[in-house]
């Protein structure tokens, strides 16, 4: 499921509130690539462990960022500036 910017900051308040502060660790990449307004939440894949194959995959195919804002052993988020690369992301890396 998709979900978008403020759905995924009401998510992190009902979870953890200090995460939903903008100043919170949870945003602190948006400082140095920008903002992104969509959001999924996937299964912990290592289909991306060879991160320089990872990298070279998304500057080649996706239009926008793709940042990996959460990561615990059993889920991540990741978060996008285009929405058209979630459909592309997930189909090949989830």
């Amino acid at each position: 499921m998709i979900i978008s910017r403020k759905q995924f900051r009401e998510y992190w308040k009902k979870r953890n509130p200090s995460f939903a502060q903008w100043d919170s660790p949870l945003w602190c990449l948006e400082e140095y690539y920008g903002k992104s307004r969509w959001f999924v939440n996937v299964a912990v894949n290592t289909k991306y462990e060879n991160r320089k194959e990872y990298h070279q995959w998304v500057l080649r195919n996706c239009r926008g960022r793709v940042l990996c804002y959460s990561s615990s052993a059993e889920e991540e988020w990741w978060g996008f500036s285009h929405k058209p690369d979630v459909f592309l992301w997930i189909l090949r890396w989830s």
